[in-house]
């Protein structure tokens, strides 16, 4: 049901299985734990992570009761939960319940199991989301590729699905040519036909991106949308986030009655898809906040800033690089709005933010400072500006 997208369908069969079993061997026999847990992620894939989160926690209770805090089976449904977690947008809590966990399986089952495998490739993605590269890179991901090259090969799935975050990582960190040493011609050919190579073509366009190759990944990022209509259809969530970013590309572009339109229906419609709170749909908002404060309709952007920031008291988000990078946009619309100085108070957090992720000499530390130095000059504050644009020069050459 769940792989074909009959989600209500699965929900009521899976709740009908449990409460038929229920009444004949008690709401906490262990053989209702693995419909539990599918339960909870029909839960997850309609965003309603409050449910899915509770589910998965009385699962872990009750496998934790029959079998012990070592066995794999409680052990894999607390990395059940983690991914809970992370998709609720949790990340600290997730990475904390992953680090936690995936030692004492590895040292049951061993590094080389392939539930190990999965569970480092998915702590890999989530450390990379939280920017922290080196851990992901180094001490998990390569980790899982070992083991899924030895035991399964290159060519298999679980490989170049770990090659993919690997290269993810480099790219969240600027570390390009690492980037595009695993993004090779080779690797796009393995993943070409399959649901990995949506995301290999993403990478693809984020590394043109980070190129300067502007439209090259403009191009490419219209191929992963056209690919996942194919595979996954064109209302599932990862389809609705590719046509958001497509849509925010084309904002930088040009302004129109038609394209804000557009935005506008592609965020009611991931709202409808995963929730209010979901990153993709306050991407989406805060790039069409800046696209309004371009076009000096400061009104409509303020609405749009003000509700993002709800959004993410409410839901305790724990994205950094994301965080920065709606800083930078609610600075860019007080600029247009000649309110230098809160522009230059984002300006300044989102500074700080990205040093820390990646490092005082990174392309994105540049491209901030360059940004900050812009709103000084304005300010009248020249020297201040000037020596923020030596170290740029200096980070650039």
């Amino acid at each position: 049901y769940q792989v074909s997208s009959r989600i209500l369908e699965a929900e009521t069969f899976l709740r009908q299985e449990i409460d038929a079993r229920s009444e004949v061997l008690g709401s906490d026999h262990r053989a209702l734990a693995a419909l539990s847990s599918e339960l909870a992620q029909v839960f997850a894939s309609q965003a309603r992570f409050s449910e899915a989160e509770q589910r998965q926690e009385h699962v872990v209770e009750i496998l934790g009761l029959h079998f012990g805090d070592r066995h794999p089976r409680p052990l894999l449904a607390k990395i059940d939960l983690a991914q809970i977690f992370a998709d609720r947008l949790l990340l600290n809590k997730a990475e904390l319940l992953y680090e936690t966990v995936i030692p004492t399986l590895q040292d049951i089952v061993g590094a080389e199991n392939a539930d190990v495998a999965s569970a480092l490739q998915n702590f890999a993605n989530l450390r990379a989301n939280l920017g922290k590269l080196q851990q992901a890179a180094e001490r998990y991901c390569k980790d899982g590729l070992h083991w899924a090259s030895e035991m399964l090969g290159d060519d298999h799935f679980k490989t170049i699905a770990l090659n993919h975050v690997l290269a993810f990582t480099y790219l969240s960190r600027g570390n390009d040519a690492e980037a595009e040493a695993v993004l090779s011609d080779r690797f796009l050919e393995q993943a070409k036909g399959s649901e990995t190579e949506i995301y290999v073509l993403e990478d693809l366009a984020t590394l043109k991106e980070h190129q300067g190759r502007s439209s090259e990944a403009h191009d490419m990022r219209i191929r992963a949308m056209q690919l996942c209509h194919a595979i996954l259809g064109k209302s599932s969530p990862k389809s609705l986030d590719l046509w958001g970013e497509v849509l925010s590309a084309e904002l930088d572009r040009n302004w129109s009655g038609e394209l804000e339109s557009l935005v506008l229906e592609n965020i009611k419609a991931k709202k409808q898809s995963v929730g209010n709170s979901h990153r993709s749909i306050i991407k989406s908002m805060v790039d069409l906040a800046a696209a309004y404060g371009r076009a000096h309709q400061f009104d409509k952007a303020e609405r749009l800033i003000e509700e993002v920031k709800a959004i993410c008291i409410a839901t305790e988000l724990q994205d950094p690089a994301r965080h920065a990078n709606n800083l930078t946009r609610t600075a860019e619309i007080y600029f247009y709005m000649d309110r230098f100085d809160e522009a230059e108070e984002l300006e300044m957090q989102a500074l700080d933010i990205r040093k820390a992720i990646f490092g005082e000499d990174h392309e994105y530390v540049a491209r901030t400072m360059n940004n900050l130095a812009t709103t000084l000059h304005r300010k009248g504050e020249l020297r201040r500006a000037e020596e923020l644009l030596q170290h740029v020069l200096r980070i650039r050459e």
